[in-house]
């Protein structure tokens, strides 16, 4: 299952590579640093997943999702962020967004839920 990571932090992405690594059944492709990269890279790669930061170096990633979603409903994404109120999680989730995690405390639950979905797509 390939899975497109969208963060402006370096870091960050390098965090969730690490974390996930252990997850069988996962394919990382380069990660990206903002909406208009990742926009290259899901026409060309169409990843099943994608790990979406709220904040990206161009704005917000609420337009990507939207577009994201409407060429490939069936892909989950997954905004990651440290804004967890209810301003922040509900227009993503209107917006198309599968899950709205917290990058601080849901890792563990990302991985989980990953696990589920490789095996399930590996069917």
């Amino acid at each position: 299952m390939k899975i497109l990571i969208v963060d402006d932090s370096e870091p960050v992405g390098a965090r969730l590579v690490a974390l996930l690594r252990r997850v069988e059944g996962l394919e990382f492709l380069p990660q990206v640093f903002s909406a208009r990269d990742a926009e290259l890279v899901f026409q060309s790669d169409l990843p099943e997943v994608v790990l979406l930061d709220l904040q990206l170096r161009d704005g917000t990633s609420l337009g990507l999702l939207r577009d994201i979603k409407a060429k490939a409903p069936s892909t989950r994404v997954f905004v990651l962020t440290a804004h967890l109120d209810e301003r922040y999680r509900k227009p993503c989730l209107d917006s198309g967004a599968d899950f709205y995690l917290s990058k601080t405390t849901d890792l563990p639950l990302l991985a989980r839920i990953l696990a589920d979905l490789a095996w399930e797509l590996g069917k």
